[in-house]
């Protein structure tokens, strides 16, 4: 999630705000594959830090990420732009 806000390239949200710091795409490239769990928050956290004072983004809400690997792929369908998820009923799915 943090890439797609904050790596150039990385997605829509980056793309808005036309973010690019090196130093927080290194940190992030590094904390994707850090094993440790106590360094990859450390990395993280360097990362918030960073882009709390940059603040490329305006924090008016908050934002969920659904994933489940149980959940069949007609079940949860992404729309409009991939920024919204819209779970679909039962008899949607037997539609």
């Amino acid at each position: 999630m943090l890439k797609i806000m904050y790596v150039p390239g990385g997605g829509i949200w980056n793309q808005a705000a036309h973010y690019d710091n090196s130093t927080v795409t290194r940190l992030l490239d590094q904390a994707q594959v850090e094993a440790d769990n106590a360094k990859r928050q450390a990395l993280v956290q360097q990362v918030e830090t960073i882009v709390l004072q940059d603040m490329p983004h305006i924090p008016v809400c908050e934002r969920a990420l659904l994933l489940g690997s149980r959940v069949s792929d007609d079940i949860l369908g992404v729309v409009d732009r991939q920024n919204y998820i819209r779970v679909n009923t039962v008899a949607d799915v037997k539609a």
